[in-house]
């Protein structure tokens, strides 16, 4: 370690070690403590103020630099770093900060991507239109959730009606089970290829009904059924679902 590094050390212990703070004699002790820890890092500092290209406002580089001391003092944790690491990071933020606020955009990353800092007040009141607002943006957004809407709700009247058509066509099955009897099977007994059949149809109807019912009628299915079977069956679907929700 070197002896900077060790001074400071010993300097940041006694501050925090100091009693009575809130007598004159501690806060005469936390000043002169505070004074030696100061000169120790002013090379320090001077050195961040010329990287930050603020030497012509050095005295208020001091100031920030000084808050920077005082918060890394008060936040200081000797177990997880030494604190010439430590107080680094406090005062290259208080020096960013200043830069910001006194010299916007002198970054050349910045004047690449023609960004700008602007302030809460100038977005609230006064923000140009071109800097945020997207004129389309209310316009698109409603599109959008209006499809969002139109499409669920599509989704939930077919949901019902093939549920109901697929109820309707268990019970074919069901009826025709008792009455006959297959070879491998014993009597009642509902044969699975029957319900994958139904099965099938339903979903590929479904998928024919959602696709004419959200205008998609260009992209019709291949399942071995032409445009205008495909047609019919969408038409005599919508027919159905109308009929039910006027009753």
């Amino acid at each position: 370690m070197s002896t900077t590094t060790d001074a400071l050390e010993a300097e940041v212990t006694a501050i925090r070690a100091v009693e009575m703070r809130g007598t004159p004699r501690g806060r005469a002790a936390v000043d002169r403590h505070f004074a030696r820890l100061q000169r120790l890092i002013a090379p320090r500092i001077r050195h961040f103020t010329r990287s930050y290209g603020l030497l012509d406002m050095a005295e208020d580089a001091a100031q920030a630099c000084a808050i920077g001391l005082h918060r890394a003092i008060l936040a200081y944790d000797p177990a997880r770093a030494r604190f010439t690491t430590f107080v680094n990071w406090q005062l290259r933020g208080e020096l960013s900060a200043l830069r910001f606020r006194m010299h916007p955009e002198t970054r050349e990353v910045a004047r690449r991507v023609v960004s700008g800092l602007i302030s809460l007040d100038a977005l609230v009141a006064e923000a140009e239109p071109w800097l945020l607002e997207d004129p389309t943006a209310l316009a698109v957004t409603e599109a959008l959730a209006a499809e969002t809407m139109a499409r669920r709700a599509c989704g939930s009247l077919l949901d019902d009606y093939f549920g109901h058509l697929r109820k309707g066509a268990m019970r074919q099955i069901e009826r025709r089970a008792t009455t006959r009897r297959a070879a491998d099977s014993k009597p009642g007994t509902i044969d699975p290829r029957d319900l994958a059949r139904i099965e099938a149809k339903l979903e590929m109807e479904q998928s024919i009904v959602s696709a004419h019912l959200l205008g998609d009628d260009e992209r019709w299915l291949d399942g071995g059924l032409s445009a205008e079977q495909q047609r019919q069956i969408a038409r005599r679907a919508l027919r159905a679902i109308s009929a039910q929700l006027q009753r």
